[in-house]
């Protein structure tokens, strides 16, 4: 709050607040681009540095700009309908104060970091990517809900552009999320990435870099992907093969399987040696074991769930780790009663979509067939 206090700021005309008086809280996020399900190889990922300070100065988007007392009438001051039709405007007069302190937190940020104080450059940083929220916070006192949803209606619309821009050069957009485009097709060098990254710089005015290449990527779902980069690194996002909430069993195969796609190795061999480990009882109890971290104390859930169970059985509290097994009948803290049908199943839900972009068919084409091979008619992508 002090950051705005001691400069001369001028209220907008309209609070934003609703018919009850009150500040809404809620307001729509970031452009999620729907992917393209495939397998694909030299797919380009670029970014726009520092999204949405970047629109927050380009467009003078401010709680003391957005609908001005001065700039009612300009026509060249309506926010475009295709941005967000809400009927807003944004002053011309004068440069709002959210992004004057955001060019000087971005300058003293080059600053410290040429000092090398890394706690103060992080600090802010995360104050300039993440500072217009804020203004989505009701207990703020410069709050104004118009301020946080223009920023991110602005961040959907230059992704848009991205994407249009990308397309007219004959990429192959295959996702995008928030501020990044994965691109795949056309030309695709580094000259082509150079060529697109100077467009958007010229028609939206936004600073793109090219990020990283995946030398191979298979894109599943919305923010489910994993690849392998130039340099070799194994990237991964949204899997449930990575998530702490799996049994560890699950976990290292899911990476033996990344590592097989990595070295383009058949990953069917190291899944159905792990079935037939669990099949035979060869796992170690202590790698079956799910792991949660309770939020409450057990007596707290209403419903009868695990957490409750094995919580109040363990005599745990709130913010311990409490274990259990998947049994047949749901769970329990007996390694007798471990279901080898549930451990599967678990197993192939993990890895299931990924075999199938592969090529390798589906999860039950995979459990009854001994000699799977992969089929090159069930590929898809570049």
């Amino acid at each position: 709050t002090k950051v705005f206090d001691d400069m001369e700021c001028i209220p907008s005309q309209f609070s934003g607040l609703d018919e009850a008086g009150n500040q809404p809280t809620e307001y729509q996020g970031g452009l999620v681009i729907e992917p393209k399900r495939g397998l694909y190889r030299n797919l380009k990922v670029v970014d726009v540095v520092s999204l949405y300070p970047s629109v927050a100065i380009l467009h003078n988007i401010s709680f003391d700009t957005v609908n001005c007392a001065c700039c009612i009438k300009r026509e060249d001051a309506k926010v475009p309908a295709d941005v967000i039709d809400k009927g807003y405007w944004i002053c011309k007069q004068r440069e709002g104060a959210f992004p004057k302190k955001l060019r000087q937190f971005k300058e003293e940020r080059v600053r410290q970091k040429q000092l090398g104080n890394e706690v103060k450059q992080l600090g802010l940083k995360i104050l300039i990517n993440g500072g217009y929220g804020l203004f989505g916070n009701p207990a703020f006192k410069y709050a104004d809900i118009r301020v946080a949803e223009l920023i991110t209606a602005f961040g959907r619309h230059t992704l848009r552009q991205m994407q249009d821009i990308a397309s007219n050069m004959g990429f192959t957009v295959v996702a995008g999320d928030t501020d990044s485009l994965f691109q795949g097709g056309g030309e695709n060098n580094d000259k082509a990435i150079e060529h697109f990254i100077a467009e958007c710089k010229e028609r939206i005015g936004v600073n793109v870099e090219h990020s990283q290449t995946f030398v191979k990527a298979v894109i599943i779902k919305k923010k489910h992907y994993f690849g392998v980069t130039s340099n070799g690194e194994i990237k991964v996002a949204g899997m449930v093969g990575k998530k702490n909430d799996r049994p560890l069993w699950i976990r290292k195969i899911f990476d033996r399987f990344l590592e097989d796609f990595k070295s383009d190795r058949d990953p069917i061999v190291n899944v159905k040696a792990a079935i037939s480990d669990l099949e035979s009882r060869k796992v170690d109890a202590d790698l079956l074991k799910i792991k949660v971290k309770l939020a409450k104390d057990p007596a707290d859930y209403t419903v009868n769930n695990p957490n409750k169970k094995i919580g109040t059985l363990l005599e745990a509290k709130a913010g311990d780790i409490i274990w259990y097994f998947k049994t047949d009948k749901g769970v329990s803290i007996n390694p007798k009663e471990i279901s080898i049908k549930k451990y599967k199943e678990m197993l192939m839900t993990t890895v299931k979509d990924a075999l199938e972009i592969l090529g390798y068919g589906n999860a039950e084409r995979i459990n009854n067939n001994s000699g799977i091979t992969r089929r090159g008619d069930e590929r898809t992508g570049n």
